[in-house]
């Protein structure tokens, strides 16, 4: 779950001072990945749709986590989640490089 909230944090903040754009709502929290490779016209996305992807288990154990679902955790997902989470860093760095050398 720290995984995530951290790489959420650092798209909040694009979101916030290089989109200007926050999303609201309940689905927020989709909606703000989905800007991070899906930005507003004329300005450079910080991942792209396959980092994206791979995220989007994350956020799911992060809202399993949060709301009370522990009973729903299943170990396999969970053991999923931890052996990919040293390559999807890497990736996520990299393009967190990326962006930062289009601006």
């Amino acid at each position: 779950m720290n995984f995530y909230v951290g790489v959420e944090n650092i798209v909040k903040r694009i979101s916030k001072e290089y989109y200007q754009n926050m999303p609201k709502g309940e689905s927020w929290h989709k909606e703000l990945l989905d800007l991070s490779y899906n930005p507003p016209q004329g300005k450079s996305p910080v991942f792209d749709k396959k980092i994206v992807d791979r995220l989007n288990p994350y956020r799911g154990f992060r809202h399993l986590f949060v709301s009370g679902y522990g009973f729903k955790l299943r170990m396999e997902l969970m053991a999923s989640l931890i052996n990919n989470i040293e390559l999807l860093w890497i990736d996520i760095k990299s393009a967190i490089e990326r962006f930062w050398g289009k601006l």
